[in-house]
């Protein structure tokens, strides 16, 4: 790469890191509404494109850990396959959760900073949130077959 696309990347990167947070923040707040009204299609269609954009965009950085577990948990959402015994609100707490801490592991390795990295992964516990979504998934694709995606955290 040259120095025009290095610097290009890292201006991208930190957008994403910043539109990132405003997403996780409504994903927050549409998963509190759903508290309130968990069958409400809406607030469920609004939960799929904020995770949708952020796959999208984490894909497009180069972050596929976390652009394909949004793409999990983006089917999990799905009306179709959802389980009465699921809680969506809840789902959607976890997943902001686990998308929090793998941004702090992330932006942490883009900077450098991997010992500190990891310690924040953990403290936000996001391979509990990837095996809850990743549960969640099961069932969802005919034959019921669960997809492995590991969590790296910051290595």
């Amino acid at each position: 790469m040259n120095q025009f696309s290095d610097e290009r990347g890292a201006e991208l990167r930190e957008l994403f890191f910043e539109t990132a947070q405003e997403l996780l923040q409504s994903l927050n707040d549409d998963a509190l509404k759903l508290e309130k009204t968990p069958k409400d299609a809406e607030i469920i269609r609004s939960i799929r494109r904020t995770v949708h954009t952020l796959k999208g965009d984490a894909a497009a950085c180069g972050f596929l850990e976390l652009s394909e577990l949004a793409h999990l948990m983006e089917d999990a959402l799905a009306v179709e396959v959802t389980s009465s015994s699921v809680s969506l609100a809840e789902l959607g707490f976890t997943a902001a959760d686990t998308f929090g801490a793998m941004l702090i592991a992330y932006r942490f390795r883009q900077r450098g900073q991997e010992n500190q990295s990891q310690q924040e992964a953990q403290r936000g516990q996001p391979a509990g949130g990837v095996d809850r979504i990743r549960k969640t998934r099961r069932g969802g694709r005919p034959g019921g077959r669960e997809e492995h995606i590991p969590y790296r955290g910051a290595d």
